[in-house]
């Protein structure tokens, strides 16, 4: 009926990421590049927080104004998401993990 095929090979192997050197040489590499990874992470937790902070103060001033002790305490809650996720934050990149072990 149909062609069998192998199955695939290539499911484990390392990807490389091509890489020059001085003189513009490629060089094979399977480390990802950390400071791209840092970029990306940052730009997530300050957006994150930034979400976390308008709707802190949108609930708060929206329970406020209803009178709504529920969107209060959901403007509290999002408080403490926010303080713990600003505490997170100190364990990312190098020198905060280096502080969160106690060296």
């Amino acid at each position: 009926m149909g062609e069998e095929h192998p199955p695939y090979q290539g499911a484990h192997e390392e990807v490389a990421i091509a890489k020059s050197d001085e003189a513009g040489a490629s060089i094979p590499s399977s480390e990802p590049e950390p400071h791209r990874w840092l970029g990306i992470l940052t730009t997530l937790v300050v957006g994150t927080l930034g979400y976390n902070v308008v709707e802190v103060g949108l609930a708060l001033w929206s329970g406020l104004q209803a009178g709504s002790i529920t969107l209060v305490g959901f403007g509290f809650d999002n408080v403490i998401e926010t303080i713990a996720a600003v505490s997170c934050c100190g364990g990312s990149g190098e020198g905060g993990a280096r502080r969160t072990r106690g060296d």
